[in-house]
């Protein structure tokens, strides 16, 4: 990883963050936006996903499967099932790494709930990682893919 962000930096594609407070509120807007992302999906709203996501983008599910935009907001917001909490996994802290002011990296570990088509719920852990463009001020993620932890 270290030396793909060399050779960025080498054909002027990322370039340190000048101040530590603009890192630091860049780093608030970021976090702010995956809360936001957490809140709509557990709420399942359609409208605020759509907000949220670039055209383009691409979120992975625990399963493996690759999902386009439309499709993820269609998967996440099916009445009976799906998300009802997402929480930080305790005893952890997101990384965030901001590129070249306009790119952001978060990688993270969850705890969620998530209720089955019966209505099950189940517990687990899941390990994300979030990738999020600025665009015309508003962060808005690009890819996300999650991995479910085995204990």
């Amino acid at each position: 990883m270290r030396l793909l962000i060399v050779l960025l930096a080498a054909i002027g594609l990322t370039a340190p963050v000048a101040q530590s407070s603009d890192a630091s509120t860049g780093r608030q807007a970021v976090l702010a936006t995956i809360h936001a992302l957490d809140t709509a999906l557990v709420a399942k709203d359609a409208a605020a996903l759509g907000a949220l996501l670039e055209p383009d983008f691409v979120g992975t599910v625990p399963s493996g499967v690759a999902l386009a935009r439309n499709a993820y907001i269609a998967f996440h917001t099916r009445a009976n099932e799906g998300l009802v909490a997402i929480e930080p996994a305790a005893g952890t802290e997101p990384t965030v790494r901001l590129l070249d002011g306009r790119f952001a990296v978060v990688n993270r570990r969850v705890a969620v709930r998530r209720a089955d088509s019966a209505g099950k719920v189940e517990a687990f852990e899941v390990q994300r990682i979030e990738v999020l463009h600025l665009d015309e001020g508003r962060w808005r993620m690009v890819a996300g893919q999650g991995t479910r932890v085995q204990h």
